[in-house]
């Protein structure tokens, strides 16, 4: 629960205390989604979609109470149901067993807004058929926007969007294709930091005797981060070019609600978790107008570090040349994680050929970005590859899951399977379908690593080649001890970058190498806070290929990156500050396999293994021990990890 701020309303730090999206499998029985917002105590509005099937966008929120829903697709009057939230609670809510918020085996979205000064808040009132009517909110700033609805009667949903002095003049519908509406140059609403006013009764807004509900959207504090001079909303409109187009936010979002002025447009949108585009396939969207699920019809909009790109996209319903948008973002997690239970989790689990759910061991609410996945034991599927995907990897097909992914050990662009994973999931839990590249039958042993990405830990970035040289934006806030890329449009080498090898120096996860040098690769330039270079090599920077990077930073009591020179003493000491559950060495002066530890594995007991992520092997012998600053060294794997005057690096993550 935040602290009290005006009259009562929570004040939050993070954009993460105040909304969540939550992705999950239905079930079609009782469930909880816990996402660590308190609904209970604080109120708030969640919204709900199948977006698999053709099903309605639900909304309930606290002050109606849960089981009341009203539709985003609809100008139906409120709806009774006891089967779809059931409760509201300290830590999220509770799903019934309705179809329409938790079908057996269909992918799901949620968003929850929780009241918070600043950012959200949603209030209730009884008409009275006066032709004006002031009602008080509790934001504590002018809002962004505005969305109505009469409860009991079959009237659209009226939406107001903040725009100088012109936005009490115009509005939209919510629940229809129209584009910007207006009131024959007067104003419909009023609204400030404490109240809006309903002029002349707009259309039907403040009927004698029916009930209303309004949801209220901040605009821009800058209250929020470390030092509360942070964004974690913004409303505002562009005007399209049917081109490339970069909309400035000051930070990366995470949720994206996009209308065009025009009539016959679809709403539109996009967020982080369901698959903004990655510049080479377009952004997984879903339209709140319409019944239907997810697609990808709206052309490739990115999520940068500071905004959003069009990219060479010409929809009318997101990029109509000199036509006027507005939209409504939300600010992407950005709170730099002090444990490593927030940003990773191990577990090793037993196939069963099924699509299954899997627990993760988290003390907390986990949510994960980057999954890894091997079978370990010597059955028919061991020689399987070290196979990892991220959810902006995703998917090139609207009606698949998380498909697509890449092989650590090999040089191969990406692969697809349909039933890969199904959803990775916001409940310390994702869901992994029937592979056997990653869930084989018969017993046989996989290993899991899930990672979140955060600031000053890491991050996943993705670019398209130009050819030559070019910068490439990250949003870690600190410089990137490691950056590890692959391209998933060709099949060239992962090559890995680290400042502690400087910008000459290049290594290839998928070998045994020993470290080449090239002015190409990194363009011999270092990386900084915000950026990092690629040259003109293909293996980063091809023209027309498409590039993801995984970037890992120092973070106290978090992750620590170690350089150092071996002395083939037994029980050499790392001191990373804190007991690592997850490791990665490699040999930088000769040759040498990249060798992974991890909790899963035992690395926290004796009885340890390790894996080589530039090959199938795995179930080695581990040679190492921890403590609660570090890591030992012991003699079984001396000529690799800790041969005399070698060079070696080292990653760790609590």
């Amino acid at each position: 629960m935040g602290a009290a701020g005006a009259g009562g309303v929570p004040t939050v730090q993070y954009v993460e205390e105040a909304f969540q999206v939550d992705l999950y499998e239905g079930t079609s029985s009782t469930k909880s989604i816990p996402n660590g917002l308190d609904l209970a105590a604080d109120g708030g509005m969640v919204w709900i979609k199948n977006w698999y099937d053709s099903r309605e966008h639900i909304i309930t929120d606290t002050e109606r109470g849960p089981t009341k829903q009203l539709f985003t697709d609809s100008g139906d009057a409120e709806a009774t149901n006891t089967a779809r939230i059931t409760s509201f609670n300290s830590d999220g809510y509770t799903l019934g067993s309705d179809n329409k918020v938790n079908q057996d085996e269909r992918g799901h979205l949620a968003y929850t807004f929780k009241r918070a000064k600043g950012f959200f808040d949603v209030v209730t009132w009884a008409g009275n058929g006066a032709s004006s009517r002031t009602i008080p909110h509790l934001l504590g700033t002018n809002p962004g926007s505005i969305w109505i609805k009469n409860r009991d009667d079959g009237y659209d949903w009226r939406i107001y969007f903040a725009d100088g002095s012109n936005g009490g003049y115009y509005w939209f519908i919510l629940n229809s294709t129209t584009g910007q509406g207006n009131n024959s140059g007067s104003k419909w609403i009023d609204a400030d930091a404490d109240e809006f006013t309903l002029n002349n009764a707009y259309n039907n807004l403040n009927v004698s005797g029916e009930n209303y509900v309004a949801y209220i959207f901040g605009n821009g504090d800058n209250d929020y981060g470390t030092n509360k001079n942070e964004s974690i909303i913004k409303v505002g409109k562009y005007n399209g070019n049917a081109g490339t187009l970069d909309v400035n936010l000051g930070w990366e979002p995470q949720w994206l609600l996009i209308k065009s002025t025009q009539s016959s447009t679809d709403w539109i949108l996009i967020d982080a978790k369901n698959g903004a585009s990655n510049y080479k396939w377009p952004a997984m969207s879903i339209k709140p107008n319409t019944t239907s699920g997810r697609s990808q019809s709206q052309g490739r909009v990115v999520f940068t570090t500071t905004g959003f790109t069009l990219y060479q996209t010409t929809q009318w319903e997101v990029n109509k040349n000199n036509v006027f948008f507005y939209y409504i973002a939300i600010r992407a997690d950005h709170k730099v994680p002090t444990s490593g239970a927030e940003i990773a989790n191990h577990l090793l689990f037993t196939g069963n050929g099924q699509a299954r759910t899997i627990a993760l061991p988290s003390s907390g609410i986990f949510d994960s970005d980057a999954i890894m996945l091997k079978v370990m034991n010597n059955g028919s599927n061991s020689n399987q590859h070290h196979y990892w995907t991220t959810r902006e990897l995703g998917s090139d097909n609207a009606s698949n899951y998380h498909e697509l992914y890449t092989a650590a050990n090999t040089s191969t662009s990406r692969y697809a399977q349909s039933d890969f994973i199904r959803t990775y999931g916001s409940d310390s839990k994702i869901t992994i379908g029937n592979s056997s590249y990653i869930n084989p039958g018969g017993g046989e042993q996989v290993i899991l690593n899930c990672f979140k990405k955060a600031p000053g830990f890491m991050d996943l970035i993705h670019w398209r080649g130009n050819g030559s040289s070019q910068n490439i934006a990250h949003g870690l806030g600190v410089v990137p001890k490691w950056v590890i890329i692959k391209s998933f449009t060709s099949s060239e080498n992962w090559v890995v970058y680290s400042h502690d090898l400087g910008s000459s120096l290049y290594m290839e996860l998928n070998d045994s190498n020993t470290p080449n040098s090239s002015s190409t690769m990194w363009n011999s330039t270092v990386a900084t806070s915000s950026q990092f270079t690629v040259g003109q090599n293909n293996a980063v920077n091809a023209s027309n290929q498409y590039y993801m990077a995984y970037l890992f930073a120092d973070c106290a009591n978090v992750c620590k990156t170690v350089f150092y020179t071996g002395n083939n003493v037994n029980n050499r000491f790392l001191n990373f500050g804190f007991r690592p559950r997850y490791v990665i060495i490699r040999n930088t002066t000769n040759s040498g396999n990249w060798y992974q530890w991890d909790s899963a594995l035992g690395i926290t007991t004796s009885a340890n293994f390790c894996k080589q992520l530039n090959s199938n092997d795995h179930n080695n012998a581990g040679g190492v021990s921890t403590s609660s600053t570090g890591m030992y060294l012991g003699s079984s794997l001396t000529s690799d990890i800790n041969a005399s005057a070698n060079n070696y690096l080292a990653l760790a993550i609590a």
